[in-house]
């Protein structure tokens, strides 16, 4: 079949150390697998007309264990290894490097990216697929379903004017027409369906991002105003003075 065309495995290695790793990949960001052991490894062999492989994990044999696969259909990673006997899912470096490898698949850079401020001309990061860059046309989709034509340089795209709060989007290709859609207004979908990038546009707020700290007045030397007493101090006394007047008369009336 065609996987089977694609790639080659070859025969199980013993005790295959990793002895080199190829640091320039986004995969391998954060990664360490130097002197790893990959217990079922076997060698990779990748065919050329099946796209452009990288070698990311190499042993000291020589053996290629771990490959990605660069075409135009979509981006493979190639893993020959046993997980079950393997202590590679019990490293840190294993969720590390399947965060990197779904960051590679979906084209992100894994940087945050913040939010812009209305009003603003900038550029974004949007990393597209290579056959989509040959016309070199992209579409601003506005939160209301306006599009406007925009121009993008290698991997990022400017936009400017940024004047409704909300999520905006990006596509490749011309703006659509209205009478080009052949549908209902009903049966509409979400402008922002068809977009391949989302950028969220923020209203600041000046007072409330204002991280400063705040003066604070002088101290004077005014005169305290008088202290006044509150009303429960004096019913307490009353009372007390009721009780004891109260004794009082009842032991002279016993005396008497």
């Amino acid at each position: 079949d065609d996987a089977a065309s694609a790639w080659v495995l070859g025969d199980g290695i013993e005790n295959p150390i990793i002895a080199k790793q190829e640091q320039s990949s986004p995969l391998m960001r954060h990664v360490q697998l130097h002197n790893v052991i990959l217990a079922g490894g076997k060698d990779l062999d990748v065919s050329e007309t099946f796209g452009a492989p990288t070698t990311l994990l190499e042993t000291a044999s020589g053996a290629r264990v771990c490959v990605s696969v660069e075409r135009p259909a979509g981006r493979v990673l190639l893993l020959a290894c046993d997980l079950d006997t393997s202590d590679l899912p019990l490293r840190i470096a294993f969720p590390v490097m399947m965060t990197n490898a779904m960051n590679w698949f979906f084209r992100e850079t894994g940087e945050i990216r913040p939010a812009l401020a209305t009003g603003v001309a900038t550029d974004v990061p949007w990393d597209i697929a290579e056959e989509k860059k040959q016309d070199g046309i992209a579409t601003l989709i506005a939160p209301g379903g306006e599009e406007t034509l925009v121009t993008f340089d290698e991997d990022r795209a400017k936009v400017g004017a940024l004047d409704i709060v909300g999520v905006y989007g990006l596509r490749t290709g011309e703006p659509k027409l209205d009478d080009e859609s052949g549908k209902d207004d009903e049966e509409l979908e979400s402008p922002l369906a068809e977009a391949d990038a989302l950028i969220a546009v923020n209203l600041c707020d000046t007072n409330e991002s204002d991280l400063r700290v705040p003066l604070i007045e002088e101290e004077t030397d005014a005169a305290l105003p008088p202290a006044s007493r509150s009303p429960w101090f004096f019913l307490i006394v009353a009372a007390c003075g009721l009780v004891l007047t109260e004794w009082a008369l009842f032991q002279r009336r016993v005396v008497a």
